[in-house]
């Protein structure tokens, strides 16, 4: 009789238990919330030039509950496509889009037609009017500026002939870069010899090629790359720019590349995702709009410290 009445004890301890937790689990679960779906859009998304990104952003992602598709897509020529894949995402049931645009002038607001602006983050993009959208991007006119300073500060620059590989002028942020690479290379008493945006325009520029070459974002230094390392085309001139790719890394490294800006793409990623949970959860916040920093480096200073943890970002 004692035995079976132990026995209907602990019978009745554990239904009383698995009912206590799992009383707990559904009130937690209402704690927590919802958890967000959010589609990330950015051109060509499958280059490693992202890899920094999409690592601050799975660790921002992760730390507030996000669930992340980074969309697969190529390289954007033109903004309806873009806005074609926003479209698709939110009619699929995305909560929310972290974009980089390929074209910021927006001039009828089609962009708030297409997704509230509490429903969306931009990355390096901001819009040519202020449309009051949230944006993490890092200073673009500081990043020309930052490439010119790298110009300066080589020996012997006096009488040596410049080019620029713009990079996309459709943007905003684009048009920044060129306007502070060109401020401070002009108050040196420097000259431009050209500025060429497109494939055509640098090659026919190249055929009698500058002294020193400078490649504004980081797909007008895969282009340069692309010609100075691949093409067979044989020219000593000096290359600077900014950069993010492993394959850019990898030339900084040989010395073909003198110097290079290079994003903290990590956190711009990182505060992203961090961003975009609190517009989706309409967190009261003052700051919807963050910069993210960058660093100016050379081959004798790519391992230093703090460059290490731009260039090879590692999450804990």
């Amino acid at each position: 009789m004692n035995r079976d009445r132990l026995y209907l004890g602990i019978v009745m301890a554990l239904i009383v238990s698995a009912v206590i937790y799992a009383s707990y689990g559904l009130l937690n679960s209402e704690k927590e919330g919802t958890h967000h779906v959010v589609s990330v859009i950015v051109s060509n998304s499958g280059s490693d030039r992202w890899n920094a990104f999409k690592e601050g952003l799975n660790q921002g992602a992760d730390e507030v509950g996000l669930y992340l598709n980074v969309v697969s897509a190529p390289a954007f020529t033109r903004v309806e496509e873009e806005y074609g894949i926003i479209r698709r995402e939110l009619e699929n049931g995305a909560d929310g889009v972290v974009v980089a645009l390929c074209n910021t002038a927006d001039p009828d607001g089609r962009l708030s037609e297409l997704v509230p602006e509490d429903r969306i983050v931009l990355i390096d993009s901001d819009l040519d009017l202020e449309g009051g959208h949230a944006l993490v991007q890092p200073d673009a006119q500081a990043i020309g500026a930052a490439i010119a300073q790298m110009i300066l500060d080589e020996k012997e620059t006096v009488g040596k002939t410049i080019g620029v590989l713009t990079g996309n002028q459709q943007t905003l942020s684009g048009r920044q870069r060129l306007e502070g690479f060109r401020k401070k290379i002009e108050a040196a008493g420097r000259e431009i010899r050209f500025c060429a945006e497109t494939d055509q325009a640098f090659l026919e520029e190249m055929g009698h090629a500058p002294d020193i070459l400078a490649a504004l974002d980081s797909d007008a230094m895969e282009m340069a790359l692309d010609y100075l390392t691949e093409g067979g085309q044989i020219s000593d001139c000096s290359l600077y720019g900014e950069g993010r790719s492993e394959r850019a890394i990898y030339y900084l490294d040989r010395g073909r590349i003198q110097g290079m800006v290079v994003p903290d793409e990590y956190a711009m990623g990182y505060e992203s995702a961090q961003l975009i949970q609190k517009q989706l959860e309409h967190t009261e916040s003052s700051t919807t709009q963050i910069e993210t920093g960058f660093i100016s480096v050379t081959k004798e200073k790519m391992y230093d410290k703090e460059a290490e943890k731009i260039l090879f970002p590692v999450v804990h």
